[in-house]
C-alpha cells in the first residue's frame, strides 16, 4: 500500500467517525487522531494485534469506550470520558517506547505516560489531563492483567 493509499484509507476511517454528535469524540478525532497519533500509522504491532497499526488499534479502542459512554452511570462527565480516551490511547505504552526489556509496571509510570501524552498534543484535546495524571496512570496500569490487584489498587 502506497503512503497515498494508506492516508486516503485513514481519512476514510476517520470520516465514518465523524462529524460527530459527541463533542468529545469529535475532539479527540481534531486534536489526537488527526494529529499526533498520525505518527503510529506506520508502527506495526506485535502480540495479540500482529499486524496492525498502533494508530488504527487506538481508533479502534476509543470507538468502543465511546460507544460505552451511552451507558446509562457508567461514564459520569466529560472529564471520565477524556480521561479515559487518553488512557486507551496509551495503554499499549510498552509497544510505542524503548522498553529494553523493562516489565510493563516499570514503563507504564507517570513520567514516561505524561511524555507520551505530550508529544500526542493532549493539552490540545484535555488541558487539564495532568490534573488527572494519577488516574490516567492508574487505568493504563489495570491493562495488564498481572498488575490489576495489587495492594493499590484495593481502595
Amino acid at each position: 500500500m502506497t503512503d497515498q493509499e494508506q492516508t486516503i484509507g485513514e481519512q476514510q476511517y476517520l470520516a465514518l467517525l465523524g462529524p460527530s454528535d459527541t463533542p468529545v469524540l469529535q475532539s479527540y478525532v481534531d486534536e489526537i487522531a488527526n494529529r499526533g497519533l498520525r505518527k503510529y500509522r506506520k508502527h506495526i504491532q506485535t502480540g495479540k494485534k500482529e499486524g496492525q497499526s498502533y494508530y488504527k488499534h487506538a481508533l479502534d479502542g476509543v470507538m468502543v469506550l465511546v460507544r460505552l459512554f451511552d451507558l446509562p452511570g457508567l461514564v459520569q462527565n466529560d472529564v471520565e470520558q477524556r480521561c479515559l480516551l487518553l488512557a486507551f490511547t496509551v495503554h499499549d505504552i510498552n509497544k510505542v517506547v524503548d522498553s529494553r526489556g523493562r516489565k510493563y509496571v516499570d514503563i507504564a509510570d507517570p513520567e514516561t505516560i505524561a511524555t507520551e501524552l505530550e508529544s500526542l498534543g493532549a493539552d490540545n484535546f484535555f488541558s487539564e489531563w495532568r490534573t488527572y495524571l494519577p488516574d490516567i496512570v492508574d487505568l493504563v496500569q489495570l491493562h495488564q492483567e498481572h498488575l490489576a490487584v495489587t495492594a493499590a489498587r484495593f481502595d
